[in-house]
């Protein structure tokens, strides 16, 4: 068990204006760490309301080293499961997503119905109790149209940000979307590294040249008192339209201008 003394020790040395220490990205135990205090507890996008556009409709992923389903139910209800099945633990649904009309695990074909009850456990004793046995649900909550999962028991607090994304997000409509194109990257680095790439453009003029045209990549680009900022604030107001920015403890979001060549 990693030594919480360790990490504190750890964060004290990190100098102002560096990354954190190399520990944080390559040691296994604070890995181990991350797992249990921030993949296990917090909420965790996994896909929007799009990839689920009727019944029968899944998305499989994983957070951490758990395997989760969401599933669109025959009444129209997203439902958040663990995807593994109650009998031997296998996964019942591939990752990805896709449409089935039952939930069968491929070991031994339990099958569960789309709202996680078990309908049919083949060759078992006199006294199971098929009623008894569901799949395992997760928390699931829908804001605007993207989908937010939380392994935890008891889940951080979700209405502060539902409450600061709604207003910036729903207009855009993400339920009445279509799912048109879906790329995957693999990532050969540790979680932080990923994050911490995504929350700056350093190198976003060098490596993503096409991302140039639509996104302002350059610094400065995107300052409160710059012209292009007050004007694209203004066109927001007088559409009815949030802009932010807004935060909570663990979240921020605020809407942007494209650059004007890519702007309608």
């Amino acid at each position: 068990m990693l030594d919480l003394r360790r990490v504190f020790t750890l964060l004290e040395s990190r100098l102002p204006g560096h990354t954190l220490p190399q520990e944080f990205y390559n040691d296994p135990e604070i890995f181990e760490f991350d797992l249990e205090a921030i993949h296990s507890r917090s909420w965790i996008l996994v896909g929007v309301e799009a990839e689920l556009p009727s019944a029968g409709s899944y998305l499989a992923t994983t957070i951490g080293r758990s395997p989760v389903v969401v599933v669109r139910d025959n009444d129209g209800t997203l439902r958040g499961f663990h995807n593994s099945c109650r009998h031997r633990g296998a996964q019942i649904c591939e990752t990805g997503h896709g449409r089935k009309g039952r939930l069968v695990c491929p070991y031994h074909q339990w099958t569960y119905r789309l709202d996680g009850s078990l309908q049919g456990a083949a060759r078992m004793q006199a006294t199971f109790d098929p009623d008894a046995i569901r799949l395992q649900p997760v928390h699931l909550e829908n804001v605007a149209g993207s989908l937010y999962v939380c392994l935890a028991d008891e889940p951080p607090d979700f209405e502060e940000f539902r409450d600061g994304l709604t207003p910036l997000l729903a207009p855009h409509r993400l339920a009445d979307a279509k799912l048109a194109h879906e790329s995957t990257l693999v990532e050969r680095a540790n979680w932080k590294l990923v994050m911490e790439n995504a929350r700056e453009c350093y190198h976003c003029a060098a490596r993503h040249p096409g991302l140039s045209f639509p996104f302002p990549v350059r610094r400065g680009s995107r300052q409160p008192d710059s012209p292009v900022i007050q004007q694209f604030e203004a066109r927001m107001a007088a559409a009815g339209l949030a802009v932010g920015p807004v935060e909570g403890e663990w979240w921020q979001a605020s809407r942007f201008p494209l650059n004007e060549a890519a702007s309608p």
